[in-house]
């Protein structure tokens, strides 16, 4: 079912749902100051599909897909106030 995790200060952590003690679908995460954190899909509980990770200002971070649990295809990396800092591909997560 849906879970939703907080930190002690009581600013939410992280929401998903779990289907046979593993996490499965869309999750979303937090830092504690209310920015996304990161938000993507798990399988199982592998990584899968298109993920988007943010500096903890708000400020896009990097971003790109998972297959079987590891990063595949183009990603991109951003420093904070998202100027470009890296681009690259992963093959199965080399």
């Amino acid at each position: 079912g849906e879970w939703t995790f907080w930190y002690p200060s009581g600013a939410v952590k992280e929401k998903g749902r779990y289907e046979r003690d593993k996490p499965t679908g869309e999750w979303t995460y937090w830092y504690e100051n209310g920015a996304l954190r990161m938000r993507g899909t798990y399988r199982g509980d592998r990584l899968e599909d298109f993920w988007e990770f943010w500096h903890d200002d708000g400020t896009p971070h990097c971003s790109g897909e998972f297959r079987d649990g590891r990063e595949h295809g183009e990603w991109t990396f951003r420093q904070r106030g998202s100027a470009l800092w890296q681009r690259g591909v992963y093959w199965s997560g080399r």
